[in-house]
């Protein structure tokens, strides 16, 4: 599976990232959480090193009330972990401790930039 490309945004953008969760079988199916909270971890420019805040990022499970369908909310004005989000760099983003079907999960959700040209 390839990681999806959200595209470019200006700084202070919001970015909205929907995923889905599936069982074995292919069915919809919700996950639950094994760490402490929603675990949603954003990189820049291919680091090691995630965004020090969780401030300005946003998980809702089950978006509408639909099973498997998930969004994540990345506010890009949150300035709280300083100069993080910044013009001219590459963002990764991935949920970490999810129980799927029996299974521990780790995934890429996707990846964005802001202001390249």
């Amino acid at each position: 599976m390839s990681v999806p490309y959200l595209g470019n945004f200006a700084l202070n953008a919001k970015v909205y990232l929907p995923w889905n969760t599936n069982a074995q079988d292919g069915s919809a199916i919700t996950y639950t959480s094994t760490t402490t909270g929603e675990v949603v971890k954003v990189y820049k420019d291919g680091g090691t090193t995630e965004r020090a805040s969780d401030a300005g990022i946003t998980v809702t499970k089950d978006h509408d009330s639909i099973t498997g369908t998930h969004l994540v909310e990345i506010c890009t004005t949150d300035d709280s972990d300083a100069g993080f989000f910044a013009t001219g760099h590459e963002y990764q983003v991935k949920k970490i401790g999810m129980t799927i079907d029996t299974k521990v999960v780790n995934a890429w959700l996707g990846c964005f930039s802001l202001g390249r040209t």
